[in-house]
């Protein structure tokens, strides 16, 4: 989906989707429900909500990743950089 501007291409849009399927795998609900412009005109007027309950890893990342700006976002090596330190990060609060 990227920002709905047609700026940023590549990486940086697929960065930006990957993290709104994170938030909707988190939360079970799509951030920017309707039709295709529905849902692209939603994401120009406002971010996702990202709720507290997420891990704050998880938040930060979800945040970073779908930043309006591409130039903003992390690039797929950060993205799966910051995703293994979550992972590890949710293993070790399992363990305690």
């Amino acid at each position: 989906m990227g920002n709905g501007t047609g700026r940023g291409s590549g990486c940086t849009v697929a960065v930006c989707s990957l993290g709104l399927v994170l938030l909707e795998c988190f939360t079970g609900t799509v951030s920017f429900p309707g039709t295709p412009v529905q849902s692209a005109l939603s994401r120009l007027e406002r971010d996702p909500e990202i709720p507290d309950a997420i891990p704050e890893r998880w938040r930060e990342l979800i945040g970073w990743m779908t930043q309006p700006g591409a130039s903003d976002r992390p690039s797929a090596a950060d993205v799966a950089t910051a995703a293994r330190g979550a992972l590890r990060a949710d293993r070790e609060n399992e363990a305690d």
